[in-house]
């Protein structure tokens, strides 16, 4: 049941590519996108107003009850940027899973980095790992020209937040990675020592 009211509600109608009057406000924003809003892009440097404008350009997914949806497939093309909000989301490398994402990471933004200094928005290189996302779970995506045009404009910023995004993600994910290492080394090293202990002769 707590699983249940946890999930994100459906958008509203509106919710589409072509931009709604009232969804101008920065502040008409319901309590999940509030929560989208609080949990990855204001600590990624988005304003809240640029988020709002972001916001009117990206499509709200549920997957199927019966069946995950793929987010990326491992050596293909990846065309979109997809924020998880709930369930279970797992990166998975020649068919393995490698780790699952928590609520609010970005995946696909190493490729997102590549198109956005391509000429034209035309490159999409290839994902590094295939990407599921569970039975039942939502998620929010938006195609890479979206983030291009965006940072294409005259007199704008976006482009100045759409790489500070970019640069915090990849940051932290390296960051997550380096102290993952240092774990699974002072495991290791755990383990070579209590051995060396046992076959020690002052231990016999």
């Amino acid at each position: 049941a707590a699983a249940a009211a946890a999930a994100p509600r459906a958008p509203p109608a509106a919710r589409s590519r072509i931009p709604h009057p009232r969804r101008a406000s920065a502040l008409d924003m319901s309590e999940d996108e509030e929560a989208l809003y609080a949990n990855c892009f204001a600590p990624l440097g988005f304003r809240r107003a640029q988020f709002s404008r972001l916001l009117r350009l990206g499509t709200f997914v549920r997957a199927a009850d019966d069946k995950p949806d793929v987010l990326t497939v491992q050596g293909e093309p990846i065309l979109d940027l997809f924020v998880p909000l709930n369930g279970t989301v797992e990166v998975r490398v020649g068919g393995a899973v490698a780790s699952t994402l928590n609520p609010y990471d970005l995946v696909g933004e190493a490729s997102l980095l590549e198109n956005l200094q391509s000429p034209g928005g035309e490159e999409h290189p290839p994902a590094r790992a295939t990407v599921v996302a569970a039975p039942g779970c939502w998620y929010v995506r938006w195609p890479q020209s979206v983030f291009y045009e965006l940072q294409m404009e005259e007199d704008s910023d976006f482009g100045y937040a759409i790489q500070l995004m970019i640069a915090r993600t990849l940051s932290a994910k390296l960051a997550t990675k380096r102290e993952s290492q240092r774990e699974s080394e002072a495991r290791l090293e755990g383990r070579l020592a209590a051995r060396l202990r046992g076959n020690s002769p002052g231990d016999a």
